[in-house]
Parts: structure tokens; sequence; C-alpha cells
């Protein structure tokens, strides 16, 4: 049910600032974006980063910054659905580059990054897939990050595009070469790419710019009053948002007055209005050129957070899904020693997140056998959505090392472990 909500004619809200103002100006890139995720409901991209808001905690925790490709022929991020399930992934270009889901969560991550990125599809007919420039060569990934095909051409890349060279309706690949106006051009054939031209002397694909339905942001009518929102409660869309004089303001069509007025540090540049946790209420999130601010459906319960997303730190999750034991005399006992080296296998992931910020997130199952003598027999490595070998062996070794009794006759331990991050305002 939704509640009511107490208004207070031209009430002024001020809001308490701890954090000092930062010199970055980024409002021309600032956007906020209506995200089709019940957990992550709104997010927020500005030339900091990226932020997710997540809608119980009513804040960012999710916070990407990175360092972005920039230029007439890439862009640093891109919001667009891969996989074609209706939702959009989150795709970074630079250093490193990366694949997140509609969550955040990363699909794939290339810490040494690409020198230019293309969406378009190669593999595939329907799905994107992620064209990686290097220096003498490509790699394609998937939308959900698996490795395509890759091909080296022995000689340095200035750039490339992507469009149909053969008229065959598949996109192929061309690139020009650094230092010179040789062109090469690549067809995937459905195994691997053939070289079609290695030095032609005139770009076939001159204009082709990249074609993506990218997800769109949310428009100004939100803030300048031109969309009316029920932030009464009282069943009629009647209150509309305004930016005025460095404050976010909530008035109404009926009495034509400033129903709250919500000071604010910085020039406010982008809004939302959403019930964020799915209460029924409706919530503000409104982005300066500083800080993010979620507030209430009246003006009240005021929040607010940087916008400068290298502010935040990644912090690492690693939980048992489930710890199954059988063999041993007393399995409840080893539970107990599988349980104890949880914080190893949780420094596994955290020191990985150190390196690699957007390192694979997931379920990681591992089958550990014991043999009669307690001495570990072998470790098999069941499924692993992280797919980082790094992550992935230190776990694995952290349950090898546990010294486990011996079994009855021979003794299985399963163990279910989820591994994920939220990142924290520091």
């Amino acid at each position: 049910m939704k509640r009511s909500a107490k208004w207070i004619g031209a009430m002024a809200i001020g809001v308490g600032l701890c954090v000092a103002a930062t010199s970055a100006a980024w409002a021309s890139d600032t956007a906020i974006y209506d995200w089709p995720d019940d957990e992550y409901p709104v997010v927020i991209e500005n030339s900091s980063g990226v932020f997710m808001i997540h809608g119980e905690e009513g804040k960012p925790t999710r916070a990407f910054s990175w360092r972005e490709n920039s230029g007439d022929h890439d862009k640093g991020r891109r919001f667009v659905d891969m996989t074609g399930d209706g939702l959009p992934e989150i795709v970074g270009s630079g250093t490193p580059t990366f694949i997140t889901d509609s969550k955040g969560l990363p699909r794939a991550s290339f810490e040494d990054g690409c020198r230019q990125v293309w969406v378009a599809n190669i593999v595939g007919r329907t799905d994107l897939d992620l064209v990686c420039v290097k220096r003498q060569g490509i790699e394609v990934y998937t939308g959900e990050g698996r490795p395509g095909p890759s091909v080296s051409l022995g000689r340095n890349i200035d750039f490339c595009r992507v469009g149909d060279i053969t008229n065959d309706t598949t996109n192929d690949v061309e690139c020009k070469y650094s230092g010179s106006n040789q062109f090469v051009r690549l067809e995937y054939n459905g195994d691997v790419f053939d070289v079609l031209n290695p030095s032609a002397e005139q770009a076939r694909l001159e204009d082709v710019e990249e074609t993506i339905d990218a997800w769109p942001a949310v428009q100004e009518a939100v803030w300048t009053g031109e969309q009316a929102f029920d932030l009464s409660g009282d069943g009629a869309a009647e209150e509309t948002i305004h930016f005025s004089g460095g404050a976010v303001e909530i008035h109404s069509r009926v009495e034509k007055e400033a129903l709250a007025r919500i000071e604010v540090q910085g020039t406010p540049e982008a809004a939302i209005v959403k019930d964020l946790n799915g209460d029924g209420s409706m919530q503000i999130v409104a982005v300066t050129d500083q800080r993010i601010y979620v507030i209430g459906e009246a003006g009240e319960d005021v929040a607010h957070f940087s916008a400068n997303a290298s502010r935040y730190t990644r912090q690492p999750r690693a939980k048992y899904r489930s710890i199954n034991v059988n063999g041993f005399e007393d399995n409840e006992a080893v539970r107990e020693l599988v349980k104890g080296v949880k914080d190893d296998i949780g420094q596994c992931y955290g020191s990985r997140l150190r390196s690699a910020p957007f390192a694979g997130t997931g379920r990681h199952v591992v089958r550990v056998m014991v043999g009669e003598d307690g001495s570990v027999d072998q470790v098999q490595q069941r499924h692993s959505d992280v797919r980082d070998s790094t992550i992935e062996s230190c776990a694995n070794n952290a349950l090898e090392r546990i010294n486990y009794p011996a079994p009855e006759a021979s003794g299985l331990v399963n163990a279910n472990i989820i591994f994920t991050f939220v990142d924290e305002e520091g």
C-alpha cells in the first residue's frame, strides 16, 4: 500500500555536508538511467565512472572507475543488451576492458585492456560481441564474455571499424595500420578470420559508425517540471521536480508553489523519480556535479553520497552457499573445519580484486576427495562462474590444505562458494 506523505508548504531542507568539494567537473557527461533490475533500479554515469544504486539500501553499492578509452574511434562505456535477453550489460572500454551483467557483476575482464572496442554481431546472428583491438591484432568475445576468434596481424594497428564489406549480410572487420594509409580486411568464416586484403590502400568502411541500441537515459522532462508524478500518495500525478538555484524543488501543479526545497552541493544535472525498494512509495534520485542525493517522496529522509567513482573502494564478499560432507565418522566436525577456512577463501578473492577490480563473480563449486589416511587424494573443480584461475586455484588450495580426519572408507566434501562484492564510499 502506498504510504501517505506529509506535505509542508514551501518547506526548505538543508543538508549537512562533510565531504570536501571536488574540483572535477563532469556536468555534460552526467546521465541517469531507469534500470530494469529490482536490486539495482537506478544507474548513474558521469565522467568519473558509473554508479549503481541499490534499491533496498538506497545508496550506491557498485561504483566503477577505470582508465577509459576516448577519441573519435571509441567511447569509454556502453549500456547495451549484448545477449538479447532484454537486459542491458555494461561494457567498459579502456584499461581494464570489461563486460558486466545488469547487476554490475563482471562477466569478463581484460586487465591489460583494449586499445579500441567495437560492439557488433560477429560470431552470432543476433547476440552482440565485443571486438577488442590490441596493438597488432584483434580478439572477439561474446556478450557472455566467452572468447571467440582472434587474429594476429604482425603490424601495429591504428584503429578498426566493423561493417559488411563483402555484402553477404554479415559483419567484417577493417583495420588501418599505424604509420601508413594501408588497411587490412578480415572476414569471419564461422571458425576463424580470413584475411581478405592485407594491404588495401583505400578504406571501404570510412564512414561506418557503431550501430547498437543503447539503453536510453532519463530525459530532462523529469527535472524541468514537464513530467508529473504522484509523490503525495493521493493517486493523482500532480507533483513536479525542478532544479532551481542550487536546489531540488518539489512543486504542486494544483497549488502552484514549492512543497519542498532540498539544498544541494554543486550543480544539479539529472534526476529520476522511482519506487526504489518496491514498498509503494516514490524516491527522487538527483545527481549534481559533486554528490548523489536520494530523497524521500515528500522531500524528507535526504541521504547523499560522493559523485566521484574513484572515492569508492571494492569490498569482497565470499560465503558458502552450501557445504555437503559424507563418509566421515563425524561429518558435522568436518563441516566446521571447512567453515574455518572461509576467511582464507575470502582473502583469495580480496587479494585478487586489489590487482583486478573486475575479476569474476558468482558460484564456485569444489569437490575434495579424502583418502583413508586423511590425506587429500584429489580436488575437483566442478563448476565455476568466476572464470579467474587465480581465484579458483587459491580457493581450491585453501580447501586442500585442511587437516581432514581419516574417513570411514573415503570422504567427500562438496563446497559451494559464492563470490561477490560491494563498493563503499571511502
